[in-house]
């Protein structure tokens, strides 16, 4: 004979054994065992209002959407994300401090339970959103160069300022630190490779700083001419793309 188990008191059971709960403000803060889908959990503020609670998320789900890309100022994704607050079955918080950004709900004692859930779900359901965050841009070849840089150890200020011999300033990828210091132009493919190396030359040339502290780094695919990277070796070092290891290695 198949035995006949208490489903609900054993999922209840496992559900309170994974929550958790901290004073928080004026109210209590409960972590639920549900989770985004980054890995952040779900937390629930619940503070006793006049003769019942507000439920809230404090803006969890929408700043979490924004960590993701989602603009909720748009109307598209604004209308999107009404729906998801609205879809809460509970009473609408009296609150007036609850704002557009926080899925919140007023429950009654006797239905706290039923509201926490609601508001729960919502949050859950509005992590749905994030299937409209705009699509990831591609990084810059000079975005690449000082990402490089950073991963390596070496302290990078970038849109660094580059004084010259006539008085003025002009600007460059970065300026990069370590074991040495140098400033550092990226030459990639974007605007064309003449247009790369003419303004790259340019700032070099005037610099007011000796050669041996300007640095192009070419990308592999920027097909500079052989008297085009000839030059610049007049004015400053000249590494590719593929060498960015062993450069980064000498400064770090």
């Amino acid at each position: 004979m198949t035995t006949m188990l208490d489903l609900p008191a054993t999922f209840s059971a496992a559900t309170r054994d994974q929550s958790s709960v901290v004073p928080y403000g004026r109210g209590q803060l409960l972590t639920l065992p549900w989770s985004f889908g980054d890995g952040e959990s779900v937390s629930l503020y619940i503070e006793e209002v006049g003769s019942g609670y507000l439920v809230s998320d404090r803006g969890l789900a929408a700043s979490q959407l924004a960590i993701a890309g989602v603009d909720l100022s748009t109307r598209s994704a604004g209308a999107s994300w009404r729906a998801v607050r609205n879809s809460v079955d509970a009473a609408p918080s009296p609150i007036p401090s609850v704002d557009d950004f926080e899925i919140a709900a007023f429950a009654e004692a006797d239905n706290l339970g039923i509201t926490m859930t609601a508001v729960g779900e919502a949050v859950l359901r509005a992590d749905g959103l994030r299937a409209l965050a705009a699509p990831p841009r591609a990084a810059t070849f000079s975005e690449r160069v000082i990402r490089n840089a950073a991963e390596r150890g070496v302290t990078v200020l970038p849109r660094a300022r580059l004084k010259t011999r006539h008085g003025g300033e002009r600007h460059v990828t970065c300026r990069v630190e370590g074991r040495r210091w140098a400033y550092v132009q990226a030459l990639g493919v974007a605007g064309g490779p003449n247009d790369a190396y003419d303004r790259t030359r340019s700032v070099f040339a005037d610099a007011d700083v000796s050669s041996d502290r300007l640095v192009a780094i070419v990308a592999d695919d920027a097909r500079l001419a052989a008297w085009q990277e000839e030059s610049l070796h007049d004015v400053g070092t000249v590494v590719h793309e593929r060498e960015q290891e062993e450069f980064w290695a000498s400064v770090a």
